[in-house]
């Protein structure tokens, strides 16, 4: 459960020129809507492909506390793709926390935004998931 100030928990520097953040917000559940989905409507005997998978979402920032306030009110402000993604999140009614933050200069941070997102396996990078993988594992064993 996420708590009233979702920044209480988090230790976040003050903003310098450069300093730049890259950040992972875990959702509680799997987000995405089959039925929506261009690709799962033009080929219906996929649709199971499709299901909601989406667990994470990866963000760049100059300006963490205020990005995180945006998202969570399902603000745009300028911001591309993250807007459409975090207000459907918001929308569907699906809980969310920052799971880790990376902090540097702006074009380093570039690089690792972009480093996390074409690896396209997010849940390596995020310590909730590999908490829950690690207890999984012990589970079974």
């Amino acid at each position: 459960m996420i708590p009233d100030d979702p920044f209480e928990v988090l230790e976040i520097p003050e903003p310098k020129n450069d300093l730049a953040f890259v950040y992972i917000i875990h959702l509680e559940k799997p987000f995405g809507l089959p039925d929506e989905n261009r690709a799962a409507r033009e080929r219906p005997e996929r649709k199971k492909e499709y299901q909601a998978h989406a667990r994470h979402y990866v963000g760049f920032t100059t300006d963490l506390i205020q990005r995180l306030k945006d998202q969570r009110e399902g603000k745009r402000n300028g911001h591309r793709g993250s807007s459409v993604f975090m207000l459907s999140v918001k929308e569907a009614g699906i809980d969310w926390e920052v799971s880790r933050i990376w902090q540097g200069h702006e074009k380093e941070m570039r690089l690792q935004e972009a480093k996390i997102k074409k690896a396209k396996c997010t849940p390596r990078y995020c310590p909730k998931c590999r908490a829950e993988k690690k207890a999984e594992k012990r589970r079974i064993s």
